[in-house]
């Protein structure tokens, strides 16, 4: 079975990994790197894919949880979608939010892991940076 689509935004996506697999890069370099190293390939490929391994840490989920509880003061109905893999962390009845979260106090910048997470759905997409700090009490 054939599938098409006229998705600008997926075709571009698309597109060049189907040319990373069918050119061989001056040389035959782009194969060869293919070839001598797939594993390596592979998890770079599917890190550009959006499909990256989850580092479930429990900062993680208490940065998802504080803002569970935010949007739940707000009034925004929320539904936390983090553990199942969808494209953003909480979905609310007028707005979606993904949650980004560090221990680190020098870290100042996120990661988008997939390119569709910044696409506007139904609701608009609110972004929140969470900092912890680890603490004597635990």
């Amino acid at each position: 079975m054939t599938t098409y689509t006229n998705d600008r935004d997926m075709l571009g996506i698309f597109s060049p990994i189907c040319a990373r697999l069918v050119m061989t890069g001056e040389h035959g370099d782009e194969r060869i790197e293919i070839t001598s190293d797939p594993f390596s390939w592979f998890n770079r490929v599917r890190s550009m894919w959006g499909d990256a391994k989850r580092n479930l840490m429990p900062s993680s989920i208490l940065a998802e949880m504080f803002a569970l509880h935010m949007a739940y003061e707000k009034g925004l109905e929320p539904k936390w979608e983090g553990p199942n893999g969808a494209l953003v962390d909480i979905r609310g009845n007028t707005q979606d939010i993904e949650v980004k979260s560090t221990v680190s106090q020098d870290k100042t910048e996120i990661t988008i892991s997939r390119e569709l997470q910044l696409k506007k759905a139904d609701n608009d997409l609110h972004l929140y940076f969470v900092s912890l700090q680890q603490s004597e009490a635990g």
